[in-house]
């Protein structure tokens, strides 16, 4: 038996041993730091990709919070054919991923969830449980 087996052994054990509702709000703080570091990470990606592909392309850069009224109007850059290529090629590339790995994604899902929870016991067409 491995180190991590005899961990979660050990952790199911403890954790069994305390009233329900301790393990309650313990999965729910452990739910919202999860929740927290992955919205933190989304917001650094965005605004990684906000520097690296339209700022580094189209040359626009985002006015920052502060800035003055006179930087909000200005020339746009010589390279906009750029804000029409970006979100272009976004849309086409998030179209081929629902296409091909997930088309039950496509569109808003309320129907979709609706025959999952109705028709196939919670199981989208995908095999996730919804």
């Amino acid at each position: 038996m491995g180190i991590v087996e005899q961990l979660r052994e050990l952790l199911s054990r403890e954790l069994s041993r305390l009233p329900s509702q301790f393990r309650l709000m313990l999965l729910s703080v452990g739910v919202g730091v999860v929740a927290g570091l992955g919205a933190i990470l989304f917001d650094r990606l965005l605004g990684w990709t906000l520097h690296n592909v339209l700022e580094a392309f189209t040359g626009y850069a985002e006015p920052q919070a502060g800035s003055s009224a006179a930087s909000l109007i200005t020339l746009a850059p010589v390279r906009s054919v750029w804000f029409f290529i970006v979100p272009a090629l976004g849309g086409l590339v998030s179209g081929v991923i629902v296409y091909l790995i997930a088309p039950e994604a496509e569109g808003h899902g309320t129907d979709a969830m609706i025959d999952a929870f109705h028709h196939r016991g919670g199981r989208s067409e995908s095999g996730y449980r919804s």
